[in-house]
C-alpha cells in the first residue's frame, strides 16, 4: 500500500466519527463472535502496552534503549534538488480528488539516509531496526527535529527507509512526508517500526513500548548523523504521525515529556487520526459500520496476529478466526516472513535500485 491508498482506507477508520457508506454496515456486523471477543482482549492488553513506556518514564525508569552505540550504518539514498522536490510535491495527492500537497513550503533540496540502528523489542531484548533520516540540503546549523510516525502497512518494504515510488508514481510510506519536512528546513526521523524494513522478525504492530524504543533510538541515530554532517539538532522535538503513527506519537511524546531521551525534550505534539481508544471507539465501530467492512478484517487480522505472541490471546488461529482463513491468516501479516540469517531472503533484502544515491 502507498501513502495514498492507506489514507483512503484509514479515512474511515482512523476516527470513529467518520462514516463509511451505509451498505457496509451489514457486512461489518458479520465479523465472527470469537474474533470480536479476542480483539476485545487485545484492546485491553493494548491499553497496558500504550501506557507501559510512559509509566516507566514517569516513575523515573526510562524505556529500555540501545544505549550510546546506537548507529550501525547510515547510507545516503537520495539527494534531490529543490526543483525536483517541488515538482514531486506539486503533483502529490494522498487520494483521488484531494488537493495536491503542494510546494509552497519548499525552501531547499533534501539529503536522505537509510539508517540501520540498534534498539530493543517489546520484551526489552536487543534487536535492530531501520528508518529514514533526512536533512535540508546545503544547510548547516541548528536544525529543528521532527519525529514522524507513519501509518499502518503490512508490506515489509512499504516503509520510509525504502524512499521509493510505486508503479503509479505514488510515494511509499514516508517519502512525501520526509520531503515536506526536510525541504522546509527541518531534520526528520521516520522509523520503519520493528519487524519492518530491514528489521528481523514479525512486526510488533501497535505495541507502544516497541514503537517508542524504535522512535527514540532513531532520534539518537539522527543526532550521530547530524554531528558527522557538522549539523546540530535543537533539543525540542516536534512529534507527529498519522493513523498508527498518531497513536505512536502520543506514546513518544509522553516519553519525551518524562525525559526518556537525555538531551531531547518534547517541543510540540500533533498526532493525526490515530486509534486512541480501541475498546471504546474502534471495536464498536466494526459493528456499527463506522469502520468500513472492506478494511475491518485487515486491521482485526493484523492486530490479532501481531499481539498473540506477546499477550497469548489464543492457543491456535482456529480459536480466533473462521476457516478457511484460520489456516493462512498468520502468514498474511508476517511482513513477508523471516529468514536465517535475518535479512537474507529476497523480500527482506533491499532492492539494489533503492540503494543508489539519486
Amino acid at each position: 500500500m502507498t501513502e495514498k491508498h492507506n489514507l483512503e482506507a484509514r479515512r474511515i477508520t482512523g476516527s470513529p466519527g467518520e462514516l463509511s457508506p451505509r451498505h457496509s454496515t451489514i457486512t461489518g456486523r458479520r465479523i465472527g463472535a470469537v474474533a470480536a471477543a479476542a480483539i476485545a482482549l487485545v484492546s485491553m492488553a493494548g491499553l497496558s502496552a500504550w501506557t507501559a513506556a510512559s509509566s516507566a518514564a514517569a516513575a523515573g525508569r526510562p524505556p529500555a534503549s540501545a544505549g550510546p552505540n546506537v548507529l550501525i550504518k547510515a547510507t545516503p539514498i537520495a539527494r534531490l534538488p529543490e526543483r525536483s522536490v517541488a515538482a514531486e510535491l506539486r503533483h502529490a495527492r494522498l487520494g483521488p480528488g484531494d488537493p495536491a500537497l503542494g510546494a509552497a513550503a519548499v525552501r531547499s533540496g533534501i539529503v536522505a539516509y537509510r539508517v540501520l540502528y540498534r534498539t530493543v523489542n517489546a520484551a526489552g531484548q536487543p534487536t535492530r531496526a531501520s528508518g529514514l533520516v533526512a536533512f535540508p540540503a546545503g544547510r548547516t546549523g541548528n536544525l529543528s527535529l521532527v519525529d514522524y510516525g507513519h501509518g499502518t502497512t503490512a508490506y515489509k518494504l512499504d516503509v520510509p527507509s525504502s524512499f521509493g515510488l510505486d508503479a503509479n508514481r505514488d510515494g511509499l510510506e514516508g517519502r512525501w512526508s520526509s520531503e515536506l519536512f526536510a525541504s522546509a528546513g527541518f531534520a526528520v526521523a521516520e522509523p520503519d517500526y520493528l519487524g519492518m524494513g530491514a528489521g528481523p522478525g514479525r512486526p510488533e504492530y501497535m505495541v507502544a513500548n516497541a514503537e517508542v524504543s524504535a522512535s527514540l533510538d532513531l532520534l539518537r541515530a539522527a543526532k550521530v548523523i547530524a554531528t558527522r554532517r557538522r549539523d546540530t539538532l535543537a533539543p525540542g522535538v516536534l512529534v507527529t504521525g498519522f493513523s498508527q503513527g498518531g497513536a505512536a506519537a502520543m506514546a513518544v511524546g509522553r516519553g519525551l515529556q518524562h525525559h526518556a531521551l537525555p538531551g531531547f525534550r518534547l517541543r510540540a505534539l500533533a498526532p493525526v487520526s490515530g486509534p486512541y481508544d480501541l475498546p471504546g471507539a474502534q471495536l464498536p465501530g466494526i459493528f456499527t459500520g463506522q469502520v468500513a467492512a472492506a478494511i475491518a478484517p485487515y486491521y482485526v487480522g493484523y492486530t490479532l496476529t501481531a499481539w498473540n505472541p506477546l499477550y497469548h490471546l489464543y492457543p491456535a488461529p482456529g480459536d480466533a478466526f473462521r476457516q478457511p482463513y484460520a489456516a493462512s491468516v498468520e502468514g498474511l501479516f508476517d511482513a513477508c516472513g523471516t529468514c536465517s540469517p535475518p535479512g537474507t531472503c529476497a523480500c527482506c533484502s533491499t532492492p539494489p535500485e533503492l540503494s543508489r544515491p539519486r
